[in-house]
């Protein structure tokens, strides 16, 4: 493994270790691409998944505690989640009466020019394959490949650069980049999404001091 690949496993390397007696294997748990338990909204063992809270619902279910409440909480006491939650719903839908419905359309090309085919996309996010051990970020991909949207692939991800590149053709890729203490390691980085087609980059700049989780340190969970 090269050194410029080798901070985008660093951290998944420290889970898989942790979660080694299968605790949070999510195969173990219950979980695989395919598993009816949670992709058939008429299993009675599991919620229908009926709008994007249900997801929580099925999630908190599903996955071992300290990596739902890895995923789930914020730092400290979660003030500033709680007011990204709330801001969701100080914007409403503007009915339009008296108008022709016939060529309604969720695609937008506001994002620098390029179109998706909604205002919804996948925000770079670290370690999927402790959620999809087969697949991780590749899989990820790929699902925004197929509705038409854009996937943003975290420094901290569990696949590569190039890998998920080469899984999930023709998705509009967008890569994150933390600027690194090793200027030349962030450089490298961002060369090699360049050079595997992604299409834009999300500078992360506000991330240099983590905050506390809470969470995390009371299910010894350490990433």
């Amino acid at each position: 493994m090269s050194s410029n690949s080798s901070i985008e496993v660093r951290i998944s390397r420290r889970f898989v270790n942790k979660l080694g007696d299968g605790r949070g294997d999510p195969k173990k748990n219950g979980i695989s691409g395919g598993d009816s338990s949670t992709s058939n909204p008429r299993n009675n063992n599991t919620p229908s998944i009926i709008n994007i809270s249900d997801y929580q619902t099925v999630a908190r279910r599903t996955l071992p505690k300290p990596l739902y409440e890895y995923l789930a909480s914020g730092t400290d006491d979660e003030q500033t989640l709680t007011e990204n939650e709330s801001a969701y719903k100080a914007w409403y839908l503007r009915p339009r009466t008296m108008k022709p419905v016939g060529n309604i359309t969720t695609r937008t090309t506001h994002l620098f020019g390029q179109e998706l085919s909604m205002p919804i996309f996948i925000s770079p996010a670290g370690v999927h394959a402790l959620c999809d051990t087969e697949h991780g970020e590749c899989a990820s991909a790929r699902a925004c490949g197929k509705v038409g949207t854009m996937f943003g692939l975290s420094q901290h991800a569990t696949r590569s650069i190039e890998q998920v590149a080469k899984e999930a053709p023709g998705t509009n890729l967008w890569y994150q980049a933390y600027i690194l203490k090793d200027r030349n390691m962030t450089l490298r980085l961002v060369q090699r999404a360049k050079k595997a087609g992604y299409r834009g980059i999300f500078l992360t700049v506000d991330s240099v001091r983590f905050g506390f989780r809470e969470a995390d340190a009371r299910n010894g969970w350490n990433a």
